[in-house]
């Protein structure tokens, strides 16, 4: 956090070179482990072109958290260095008096959050779990009540809370593209995937429109946001609604799969 604050954000991605260079050295098994499951998935590549893209997407994963420090230093000044160009903006009419957003850990997912918020102008409340690195989730926490963000999490207990926000126009976003002990088997990638389910259940408790978006980076500083087509997830069954969402995700990875997130085991099926 210190070099953030003497470094301007124009030079940051140095920043993002440097912690990849720590970091990077030290994912041994984490690769092999990745690479093996990339393998299932590309099975027209090799290894070494597994490796690469492997590599590329933890670099994004670097760049992603140096951005994060920005982000919580500059609050919501952060937009003013930053280029955003839109993709399908007029999906998000749909969202305007309340609705579902789901992301991914793609390009950079939490300037997609303050985003909606920034733009909306409601309630935008990131649904999630806490992340095992209490640093980094103190910092994300921290960061995302910064842009106006409310931070609920998929406990019973934070339930009646996202309900009742929700009755008032709020938007729900959730990042649903990681393993869920208790979700729906879904195909990712043409492999059995557990999908979390709580985007659907939400689009069915409120009659809203849910939209798949993600902020896909460039370079440095310049980003393209892109929202996909709303569905009303309520109409189809939690198979089909969870499938749905999944397969735009996977649309998205496909587009650029640089920039997910490759070491996260999506696949704990069979």
């Amino acid at each position: 956090m210190f070099l953030v604050r003497i470094i301007p954000f124009q030079n940051g991605e140095m920043l993002g070179k440097l912690y990849f260079a720590l970091l990077w050295p030290m994912m041994i098994s984490p690769r092999k482990r990745a690479v093996k499951r990339m393998k299932l998935i590309f099975t027209d590549f090799s290894e070494g072109e597994c490796e690469k893209i492997l590599k590329k997407s933890f670099y994004n994963l670097a760049l992603t958290m140096v951005e994060i420090f920005y982000m919580n230093l500059h609050g919501k000044d952060f937009f003013k260095l930053i280029n955003i160009e839109k993709s399908g903006f007029e999906n998000i009419s749909s969202i305007k008096k309340g609705g579902v957003m789901i992301t991914a850990h793609y390009g950079n997912w939490e300037i997609c959050g303050a985003l909606f918020k920034r733009v909306l102008n409601i309630p935008l409340i990131a649904v999630g779990r806490a992340q095992s690195n209490s640093l980094l989730n103190d910092l994300a926490l921290e960061t995302r009540s910064k842009f106006g963000m409310l931070n609920l999490t998929r406990h019973w207990r934070d339930l009646a809370k996202i309900s009742k926000i929700m009755k008032k126009g709020a938007v729900a976003g959730l990042v649903s593209d990681q393993h869920s002990a208790n979700g729906v088997v879904v195909d990712f990638m043409g492999r059995p995937a557990r999908a979390f389910t709580g985007a659907y259940n939400l689009s069915l408790k409120f009659n809203c429109s849910a939209v798949v978006s993600a902020v896909r980076r460039v370079k440095w500083g310049s980003f393209k946001w892109i929202i996909k087509p709303s569905e009303k997830l309520g109409k189809l069954s939690q198979e089909e609604a969870v499938q749905h969402y999944s397969n735009e995700i996977v649309e998205l990875i496909m587009e650029e799969p640089n920039q997910w997130l490759w070491l996260h085991n999506r696949w704990k099926v069979g």
